[in-house]
Parts: structure tokens; C-alpha cells; sequence
């Protein structure tokens, strides 16, 4: 529950900054985190996808914190498994939270990749089918 808020969190931040080498880090630190920042405000007043966001109990709101905190102009691509059983999404519910990433996913022109483990093709064309078309 805890990378459910859609909020900037300041030891994963630094967490993040350590990896860095020193010199880049003291360049990046209050630019990265005022761009992170910048995000969460866009996002909070940002109706244009007319779905809502997943609620904060949905399996999929870790999925929409990142997307929404990264922002949709620095990702090129997800991988998209179901957020509990890590293998096909579940398509009979998408008002659970995918519509919404599917929604953002057009908007930003970000590649959706299934990433299914061992499930057979067959599957995986009836779950594409199934998908919320979006756009």
C-alpha cells in the first residue's frame, strides 16, 4: 500500500540519487525532483483521459503512481502483466485500473507489451482481443 499514493517519496528519491555518481547527482537532484513534482500536480488536474484512476485498492495503482510520476513523455514502453498473478491481465473488469493505463498508454503513445510467461499464443490473441480499445 505504501506506492499506492500519488506522491513524491522522498527516501525512494534518494535512494534513487545514490546510484549516481556524486557530480551528477548534486547536478540532477532539485531538477529531478521539481520535474517528479511538476508530474504529480499535472497529473492530479489532468481530466483528459475521461477515465478515472485505479482507486487506491486496485492491484493496478502502482502501475498508474509510476505512470503518472515518471510521466508519459519519458517512458517508451510497459510491459504489462496482470498486477496479481503476474501473467495475462484480467480483461473482464478494466474499470479496476486498465482502461486507465490503456488510456494513458494511447495518450503518451507508449508501446504495450504483453509479457506473459509461458502462456500459449492462443491465449495470448484471445486476451488482445479482449483488451479495452482505447483512442
Amino acid at each position: 500500500m505504501e506506492r499506492r499514493a500519488l506522491t513524491v517519496d522522498d527516501r525512494a528519491f534518494e535512494s534513487v540519487l545514490e546510484r549516481a555518481d556524486e557530480q551528477l547527482r548534486d547536478q540532477l537532484s532539485e531538477a529531478f525532483q521539481q520535474f517528479l513534482w511538476d508530474n504529480v500536480k499535472q497529473s492530479k488536474n489532468d481530466s483528459e483521459l475521461d477515465v478515472a484512476p485505479p482507486p487506491e485498492e486496485s492491484p493496478w495503482r502502482p502501475v498508474f503512481t509510476t505512470l503518472a510520476i515518471v510521466g508519459g513523455s519519458q517512458i517508451q514502453a510497459i510491459h504489462l502483466n496482470d498486477p496479481t498473478l503476474d501473467g495475462l491481465p484480467e480483461t473482464k473488469r478494466p474499470t479496476d485500473g486498465l482502461r486507465w493505463v490503456l488510456s494513458y498508454c494511447n495518450k503518451h503513445d507508449i508501446v504495450v507489451i504483453l509479457e506473459p510467461g509461458g502462456t500459449d499464443r492462443e491465449s495470448i490473441a484471445e486476451t488482445i482481443s479482449e483488451l479495452p480499445i482505447v483512442g
